[in-house]
Protein backbone atom coordinates (compact mmCIF):
# COMPACT_ATOMS: atom_id res chain seq x y z
CA UNK A 1 0.00 0.00 0.00
CA UNK A 2 3.06 2.48 0.26
CA UNK A 3 3.59 3.62 -3.39
CA UNK A 4 6.57 3.97 -4.55
CA UNK A 5 9.04 7.49 -5.50
CA UNK A 6 11.00 7.42 -8.62
CA UNK A 7 14.42 7.86 -7.13
CA UNK A 8 13.99 6.35 -3.38
CA UNK A 9 11.45 3.82 -3.67
CA UNK A 10 9.19 3.00 -0.99
CA UNK A 11 9.46 5.06 2.41
CA UNK A 12 9.87 2.88 5.39
CA UNK A 13 6.98 1.79 7.26
CA UNK A 14 8.32 4.21 10.11
CA UNK A 15 8.24 6.96 7.86
CA UNK A 16 4.73 6.37 6.84
CA UNK A 17 3.26 5.65 9.97
CA UNK A 18 4.65 9.17 11.23
CA UNK A 19 3.55 11.12 8.34
CA UNK A 20 7.15 12.02 7.46
CA UNK A 21 7.76 14.44 10.97
CA UNK A 22 10.99 12.31 11.41
CA UNK A 23 12.42 13.79 8.07
CA UNK A 24 14.99 16.50 7.61
CA UNK A 25 17.58 17.91 5.20
CA UNK A 26 16.24 16.94 1.68
CA UNK A 27 14.19 14.22 2.98
CA UNK A 28 11.39 16.46 4.16
CA UNK A 29 10.52 16.76 0.21
CA UNK A 30 9.03 13.41 1.05
CA UNK A 31 6.65 14.43 3.73
CA UNK A 32 3.93 15.28 1.21
CA UNK A 33 4.53 11.35 -0.26
CA UNK A 34 4.55 10.70 3.49
CA UNK A 35 1.51 11.83 4.43
CA UNK A 36 -0.70 10.38 1.27
CA UNK A 37 1.21 6.53 1.84
CA UNK A 38 -0.34 7.18 5.59
CA UNK A 39 -3.90 7.93 4.13
CA UNK A 40 -3.56 5.57 1.42
CA UNK A 41 -2.77 2.79 4.55
CA UNK A 42 -5.56 4.18 7.14
CA UNK A 43 -8.81 3.70 4.14
CA UNK A 44 -7.34 0.52 3.13
CA UNK A 45 -7.65 -0.41 7.41
CA UNK A 46 -10.98 0.93 7.57
CA UNK A 47 -12.11 -0.79 4.02
CA UNK A 48 -10.41 -4.00 5.27
CA UNK A 49 -12.45 -3.52 8.72
CA UNK A 50 -15.67 -2.93 6.99
CA UNK A 51 -15.69 -5.71 4.62
CA UNK A 52 -14.57 -7.96 7.78
CA UNK A 53 -17.91 -6.77 9.55
CA UNK A 54 -19.84 -7.44 6.77
CA UNK A 55 -18.76 -11.37 6.55
CA UNK A 56 -18.98 -11.58 10.01
CA UNK A 57 -22.46 -10.76 9.47
CA UNK A 58 -23.44 -12.85 7.03
CA UNK A 59 -21.76 -15.53 9.06
CA UNK A 60 -23.64 -14.85 12.18
CA UNK A 61 -27.04 -14.17 10.27
CA UNK A 62 -26.80 -17.46 8.66
CA UNK A 63 -26.21 -19.41 11.86
CA UNK A 64 -29.47 -18.05 13.52
CA UNK A 65 -31.68 -19.00 10.65
CA UNK A 66 -33.51 -22.01 12.05
CA UNK A 67 -32.71 -26.13 10.43
CA UNK A 68 -29.32 -24.15 9.41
Amino acid sequence: MRPANLLTGQLDFGTVITRGTNLTGLDALLKTQAEQSFNMLVLAALIGAGVGYAIAAARRGKRSEPGG
